[in-house]
């Protein structure tokens, strides 16, 4: 209890420390340590492993891109796809077999970005563009705002449908991921290939910690009867990152249309992921 009490301690005050600093949000949590899991059943390490499938998106909190100006194609591009090379104890290797399974070549960002159902762009950009168009989506919500949100709506599925206990699995590996995963990146990213520095990559993973906590609070206290706290963090999210302010009508509005959009066809683009990871 003691452990939990720092580690939440921590991040409330990351989250104070970070406030009102622009970040982007690319969420989709949920879906990827239900893609990790499900790819890895033996891996008796779940924390890090699911830590490892969510850890990718680091890239999208650098504060200042000069300073990790390729932190995008490093860490969802192929070069870097096997960090399992580097990994020598247990956590870092499940740790390492998580980060795998999020690649933008053949993992679970290629399904949702790139290319599914023999369609490009991915499943999720495809169900973005379709979202700005549906009745009762005010016309200032951007794409861009629309992609994050079906990622939300997918994962509040994945909770209800194929996870019930998936929120408290991301919070867990974001509280209580092993300081080894963190001295994985560093050997990787900044002392083996110089690609950043160390502060640079420590300030860019605690914003990604910090920023995925909220998120993951919200999914685990949501449910489609009640989704509540994310429609509060979708509001909070289109007037921080985005500079929209939506009602919370409007804020329902968008979600159920993103809910609705997908609750017939996410599982079959999880699946689709499931499997092309197993292929390689």
């Amino acid at each position: 209890m003691k452990q939990l009490c720092r580690a939440c301690a921590l991040l409330v005050f990351a989250v104070i420390a970070f406030a009102g600093s622009d970040s982007l949000f690319a969420f989709n949590p949920a879906a990827h340590a239900l893609i990790a899991q499900a790819t890895h059943p033996g891996v008796a390490d779940r924390i890090d492993l699911r830590y490892g499938a969510l850890a990718p998106d680091i890239a999208w909190f650098v504060t200042d891109p000069a300073k990790w100006p390729t932190a995008g194609e490093d860490t969802h591009g192929g070069q870097f796809d096997e960090l399992n090379p580097a990994s020598w104890s247990v956590a870092q290797k499940a740790f390492a077999q998580g980060w795998r399974t999020h690649s933008q070549v053949d993992g679970a960002d290629f399904v949702a970005h790139i290319q599914w159902n023999g369609q490009t762009p991915g499943y999720v950009v495809q169900k973005a563009v379709l979202l700005v168009s549906q009745p009762g989506v005010p016309p200032e919500v951007t794409v861009d705002l629309a992609h994050t949100v079906v990622e939300a709506a997918i994962d509040l599925l994945v909770k209800e449908q194929m996870d019930p206990q998936i929120g408290q699995k991301v919070l867990l590996a974001v509280l209580f991921r092993s300081p080894q995963d963190k001295a994985l990146l560093d050997s990787t990213f900044v002392f083996t290939t110089h690609r950043t520095d160390w502060l640079t990559l420590t300030q860019t993973e605690l914003r990604f910690r910090v920023l995925t906590f909220q998120y993951a609070s919200a999914l685990a206290a949501s449910s489609l009867a009640n989704p509540s706290p994310m429609i509060d963090f979708a509001q909070q999210l289109a007037s921080t990152l985005y500079g929209i302010q939506i009602t919370t009508q409007q804020a329902q509005a968008i979600l159920s249309a993103a809910l609705a959009l997908c609750a017939s066809d996410y599982q079959d683009a999880i699946q689709d992921a499931i499997n092309l990871v197993n292929a390689q």
